[in-house]
Formats: C-alpha cells, sequence, structure tokens
C-alpha cells in the first residue's frame, strides 16, 4: 500500500486484494477504484492524520521508500505514451519489454480514471515532500523488475521524482546511498566514499547537484575495486548470448 493510503479518512474502503477481486464485476472494481481516487484527491495533508502519521514514523524512527517510480510506471500510468515508450525501455531485451507491454493490456485500466489518476501521483509526490521536510528519512528504491521499471536506469527515474517532490538533489542523492546503506546494516561496508569501505561508485562526466539528471552522465563504474566503461557495460549488455 502507498503511504498516502495511510491518511484515508476511515470511512473510505480499501482496495481489495487479488483474492478478494475474484468474481467481482468489472462495473463494481471501476466503481470502487474512482471513488477512492476521488477520496485520495482529497486528503487534506493539514489535517490531523497526516500529522500524527508523520509524528508515529518520527517517533519510531521509520524509513520509508516511496517507490514512486513503480506507482507512475505501473500502478497509475502504465498505460501513458510517457510510460511504454519512456526512452531507458530502448535498453531492455524485445522480449522484455513486450512482456511487460503485454502485461498492461491485460489487466488495462479505465481511461475516465485517468485525470484521478494523475492527481493520486500528484498526491504522492507531494505527500513524499511534507514528509521529507518534515524529517522522515527516505530510501530510493524501485522493486525491479517490476513492468517498466528497468534495471538500474528505475533508480534514476526514481531519483529525478524525488527531485520532483520537492527534495534537493543532495538529500535525493543521500537517501540512495547514506540512507539505504543504514537501513541495510551495511554501513560500514557502504553508502559514503570512505578507506575500509567496499570501492562500490560511480564518477560522474557532470555535477548531479546542478541537476539530478545528471546522475546518468556516468563517465566509470567501479564495482568492488573494478574500474569499467560504462558505454562497454551497455554494449555487452545489449548483446545477444554467444552461441554454444
Amino acid at each position: 500500500a502507498s503511504v498516502l493510503d495511510f491518511v484515508l479518512p476511515p470511512e473510505i474502503p480499501r482496495w481489495p486484494t487479488a483474492p478478494e477481486r475474484v468474481g467481482m464485476p468489472p462495473a463494481e472494481q471501476a466503481a470502487l477504484q474512482r471513488r477512492i481516487g476521488e477520496a485520495k484527491l482529497g486528503v487534506d495533508f493539514d489535517a490531523a492524520p497526516t500529522a500524527g502519521l508523520i509524528a508515529a514514523m518520527l517517533r519510531h524512527k521509520t524509513a520509508l521508500d516511496p517507490t514512486l517510480v513503480v506507482y507512475r510506471n505501473w500502478m497509475l500510468l502504465r498505460d501513458q505514451p510517457e510510460v511504454q515508450q519512456h526512452p531507458d525501455l530502448a535498453r531492455m531485451p524485445a522480449k522484455l519489454r513486450d512482456g511487460w507491454r503485454q502485461s498492461a493490456a491485460g489487466s488495462p485500466l479505465d481511461p475516465a480514471t485517468l485525470a484521478l489518476r494523475r492527481g493520486e501521483f500528484a498526491k504522492q509526490k507531494e505527500l513524499t515532500g511534507r514528509l521529507h521536510r518534515a524529517g522522515v528519512e527516505l530510501l530510493v528504491g524501485t522493486d525491479t523488475p517490476v513492468q517498466f521499471c528497468p534495471p538500474g536506469f528505475a533508480l534514476h527515474q526514481e531519483l529525478e521524482l524525488l527531485v520532483e517532490s520537492g527534495l534537493p538533489p543532495a538529500a535525493a542523492l543521500t537517501a540512495a546511498t547514506r540512507n539505504n546503506a543504514r537501513s541495510l546494516g551495511q554501513s560500514a561496508q557502504l553508502g559514503s566514499i570512505e578507506a575500509g569501505k567496499l570501492a562500490d561508485l560511480v564518477i560522474l562526466d557532470a555535477d548531479p547537484l546542478a541537476d539530478i539528471r545528471n546522475s546518468r552522465k556516468i563517465y566509470r563504474v567501479i564495482r568492488a575495486g573494478c574500474v569499467t566503461d560504462p558505454v562497454e557495460l551497455l554494449r555487452d549488455s545489449a548483446s545477444p548470448p554467444a552461441a554454444r
């Protein structure tokens, strides 16, 4: 569930699980989806439920991975050209891309709910920004290989969405490095560039603090101390397996 679900009024029904939806008429599902979507658009983040949620997260030192890229690329906008034709998909094997599009076609979204879905995603980003400003620790994850969340590239998309949500680029990068390592109990090995830690990092050609999209401008990849050229890595990943 999205963190947005936890600040909905108690009288709003929750979206049923897959087993619960078995036998549920499509019209009934569409009506329920519309009702929930309208409720999410109407949430007042200045009201008590949001303040209570933020206070509880701070009190319990709860870290949150918003996975905004999942909600945009699959849950809410998988039928939209900006998702289905995203340039990052060109890096994926054709068979994988076709499978994702078949999944989307087999689980169609009601075009009449598009404005509601876009509005819900905007509310998710707004809440993410509020959580950050309140001091809630954010993490960066993508749920790859969820459909339309291409491995590696979806991480850059998530960073971009976090900045769109109001995080400064430095905060988004901290969430992806220091915060992620701390959440996994790996701060002694990962999360920052220090002597004695694993040499897992990228060297960029441009400043991501000036524009978070510069995180894509990778000059070199260093993995376990081995320096590699990203151009070669991408070329090798796109090559078909050798015949046996």
